[in-house]
């Protein structure tokens, strides 16, 4: 048995690891080896690995991988031949990784163990194993749709588009035909999942989209049908600490540990009918007389028919509607009412449809249109921005969904703005030829109300994006606290006050202000802009400890006076509350003294 460690880095993300999930199962099932997951970096002091294993996710996550990779470079032997990088950022930047790591990562997907190492069994195909979700309950981080199913049917996609990673990562487009074995692998070893989370990146290209749906249907998604009941969960708890018991107790005993309290608490939450409230009550508490977690354990494991006899005569609760989620979009080119007559066959939550520039306007209306034609009610779209596109048609893309929204009958149609940057690109700061700094960092400040989505809400778009294009860009140019907390800076009339200034500005003025807010250092003796350069530093944070002090000493002041105390304040680069206190006490010395 060999000792194997499983690595994410400590970026946020939505989805699980796939790759390693993979990855673990091989090593379980086959090799029957201890197996490890951990986010982020951990110490392990003098304690080597056989293998550790680390994904790799964007390239913008680049520092944060490769400090990650040479940290668990102490804990191997060899770190050229017993480290194994992987995933995403590995497969589009493999010189750099190697050249940050003094590790040459593995790209692409792992179709056969013998290409990591395993020539004995070269003819496992690691890449359709099932997911391991076990893992999932060694780490605090929780995903997002970490108890949904998580497959493919399809790989790779015809389009070569500039922006996406896609032709790197999955060149060649083809069917995997396994969803059905992967879902009732994954029911019969973890209990069902809800919702199916699947990340083809171009479905609609799939010849087999009719049988690929009819399969759906028969996995429990057919459209309207009530198929799921939440599973005895603590069953699968029980389920998971013998899978752990049967490889080693003593490798998993901190785990083991974890899963019994769970599972105790689990036994809790179960509702019964009056007829056997009392011997459930019973039951109950015989646990917690036990003295041990072993001894608890042990006593559920003896008494395992009586807890299967709790959950046939608990309280029926009743069955929910699945939901398929193509997560990775679908292309509005390739939409016809024949593929959607399939596609609307089964429950899909939400729709996504990629808008990626306003030249597909017209092919994104008709296939919207299309797919509202068949009942589908909730949507959502991706959005990119900074890419080939100006500000304006950005504003004309979220518009067009809120006006859309209404014409269609959507009762949801969320946009989500996604940002451009070059794949070949280690961080999040490229900006595109039609934007800067400023402008960036305003979208994302306007965005941070309902984060990084745009309902179809029309009251709320209209406050946050403007009625108008022109009145977006003005938007933009706010300082960036007047946006994120726009309420709050209109209520105390400092909107007004730099809407004020702003119109008097020339067009060149308005240059020079647009450079200071890109972070361009500027002298200037020009009144108004010095106001305005300082009310970029005026934020929510320094109002409050401001608000808090004037309270304390008790001191009244007019809304002019709270205006020009805030200019007061951007002197002050890092403005604590000490700074404050000072700058107050010495403007109102007098005042203080009398109170």
């Amino acid at each position: 048995m060999e000792n194997i460690l499983l690595v994410e880095p400590a970026y946020k993300n939505k989805y699980p690891p796939i790759g390693l999930m993979k990855i673990s199962t091989f090593h379980k099932e086959y090799k029957k080896d201890y197996v490890k997951f951990v986010k982020g970096i951990e110490d392990f002091e003098d304690k080597k690995w056989d293998r550790i294993y680390i994904t790799t996710l964007f390239t913008f996550d680049f520092d944060v991988v490769v400090k990650t990779i040479n940290h668990y470079k102490n804990y191997v032997v060899n770190p050229q031949s017993d480290i194994i990088v992987g995933g995403i950022l590995s497969s589009l930047l493999p010189e750099k990784i190697e050249k940050a790591t003094g590790i040459k990562p593995f790209t692409g997907q792992v179709t056969c163990a013998s290409m990591i190492g395993y020539p004995e069994y070269k003819n496992i195909n690691v890449d359709i194993q099932p997911l391991d979700y076990d893992i999932l309950s060694e780490i605090e981080y929780q995903y997002p749709v970490g108890n949904s199913y998580i497959g493919y049917t399809s790989r790779g996609c015809p389009n070569k588009c500039k922006f996406c990673a896609v032709p790197t990562l999955e060149p060649e487009f083809n069917t995997t035909n396994n969803i059905t074995r992967q879902i009732k692998a994954i029911n019969e070893k973890y209990g069902e999942k809800r919702n199916l989370m699947l990340m083809d990146n171009n479905i609609l290209y799939s010849p087999y989209l009719k049988d690929i749906t009819e399969e759906l249907k028969d996995l429990g998604f057919k459209r309207g049908e009530k198929t799921f009941k939440k599973p005895n969960y603590s069953k699968e708890v029980l389920k998971r600490i013998k899978r752990r018991e049967a490889i080693s107790k003593l490798a998993y005993r901190k785990d083991i540990e974890k899963d019994i309290i769970l599972l105790i608490d689990e036994i809790k939450k179960i509702k019964v009918k009056k007829d056997i409230e009392k011997t459930l009550e019973e039951f109950k508490q015989n646990i917690i007389l036990e003295e041990t977690l072993g001894s608890k354990l042990k006593f559920i494991k003896q008494n395992i028919a009586l807890l299967d006899h709790f959950y046939e005569k608990e309280k029926r609760q009743n069955k929910l509607v699945r939901y398929v989620d193509f997560n990775q979009g679908t292309d509005a080119r390739l939409l016809t009412e024949e593929k959607m007559s399939y596609l609307s066959q089964i429950d899909i939550r939400p729709y996504r449809i990629a808008f990626d520039d306003i030249k597909l306007k017209n092919i994104y209306l008709k296939a919207m249109k299309i797919a509202a034609s068949f009942g589908i009610k909730h949507f959502s779209n991706y959005i990119l921005f900074n890419y080939q596109d100006t500000p304006k048609e950005f504003w004309d893309r979220l518009k067009l969904n809120i006006d859309l929204a209404e014409e269609i009958g959507a009762k949801d149609l969320f946009s989500f703005p996604m940002k451009y940057a070059p794949i070949e690109n280690t961080d999040r700061k490229f900006i595109g030829k039609s934007w800067d700094k400023k402008t960036i960092s305003s979208i994302y400040a306007i965005l941070n109300a309902k984060k990084g989505i745009v309902p179809r809400n029309k009251n709320y778009f209209k406050n946050a994006f403007g009625e108008t294009k022109e009145e977006f860009l003005k938007i933009l140019s706010y300082p960036r606290d007047f946006i994120i907390y726009r309420n709050y800076f209109r209520d105390l009339g400092f909107t007004k006050k730099w809407e004020e200034l702003f119109l008097t500005l020339t067009t060149e003025e308005k240059k020079i202000l647009r450079r200071f807010q890109c972070g361009e250092k500027i002298l200037t003796e020009n009144l108004i802009l010095i106001e305005l350069f300082n009310l970029e530093k005026v934020s929510k944070n320094r109002m409050d400890k401001l608000n808090k002090h004037l309270i304390k000493k008790n001191i009244k002041v007019s809304e002019n006076e709270l205006y020009k105390l805030s200019l007061g304040l951007s002197k002050f680069k890092m403005c604590g509350m000490k700074n404050i206190e000072e700058y107050v006490n010495e403007k109102y010395s007098k005042q203080i003294r009398l109170g």
